[in-house]
């Protein structure tokens, strides 16, 4: 079975690891060798870089990318990865949040047991127009699709004549 081409939408900030990782390293070395050769000890301002270097690492490791493909979108978190078929989507809303001057997405979807469920992302810095491209993709697998451009208005699609 081969996988069908999948575009990005989010990609989220998992590049940036790697920096946490560089700098829990040092700090991690510091700390290591205060508490073999040292008198003292490691202070609390290196603990608390090392752990939050940490701790930023795990997140940045753990955060979710959205895909989506000719028939599904998916969610990667870490490992994990969850599929929603755009027939189970009842509406794609943009949302009245904000962030770095870009508007959230809201997907509403039913799941196996026909319960309502929601996510939200957020375009990718460097995707712009990929979401249009989701869009369009859903509708064309699933017309019935309420698609909100606006955060407080529905407008109908304009027919063609």
């Amino acid at each position: 079975m081969t996988k069908s081409k999948r575009t990005t939408i989010t990609n989220g900030l998992r590049s940036f690891r790697y920096l946490f990782a560089f700098v829990a390293f040092f700090a991690g070395g510091s700390f290591i060798q205060d508490t073999i050769w040292g008198e003292s000890g490691p202070s609390e301002g290196e603990i608390i870089i090392f752990l939050i270097c940490i701790t930023c690492f795990v997140a940045l490791y753990l955060s979710r990318r959205v895909r989506f493909d000719e028939d599904n979108i998916y969610r990667i978190n870490g490992k994990r990865e969850r599929a929603t078929s755009f027939s189970s989507i009842v509406s794609i809303k943009r949302s009245r949040i904000k962030v770095n001057n870009q508007r959230m997405w809201k997907v509403t979807y039913k799941d196996e047991v026909d319960q309502e469920k929601k996510f939200r992302f957020l375009e990718g810095l460097f995707q712009h127009g990929s979401t249009q491209e989701f869009i369009q993709n859903a509708q064309r697998v699933n017309p019935s699709i309420v698609v909100w451009q606006h955060p407080f208005f529905n407008h109908p699609p304009e027919k063609k004549k």
